[in-house]
């Protein structure tokens, strides 16, 4: 996958970049754990090799939640009505 640590995925597909400060990542959570959706959460603020990969993905800034995909496709700040979409699950 990447930036995360060991590279063993266990069954994840999908990273979740964030911190703690950044009101939109417990929302992200919440509605990644409704449907019982394996992801891994990476602190920003604690990993720094997070930190880079996110602004490469952004072309310089760190915007989050970021949300990377097992394929490297990827959204930010997805909104309620985007992130079901990006995730290919039914909106409720």
């Amino acid at each position: 996958m990447t930036p995360t640590g060991d590279g063993e995925s266990g069954g994840v597909t999908l990273l979740v970049y964030g911190s703690g400060w950044c009101l939109d990542v417990p929302r992200s959570r919440v509605l990644l754990e409704r449907p019982g959706r394996p992801y891994r959460y990476v602190d920003v603020e604690q990993d720094a090799a997070a930190t880079a990969y996110v602004r490469e993905l952004q072309h310089g800034r760190r915007w989050i939640p970021t949300l990377v995909r097992a394929d490297g496709s990827h959204t930010v700040e997805p909104g309620d009505t985007e992130l079901p979409d990006f995730l290919g699950i039914a909106r409720g």
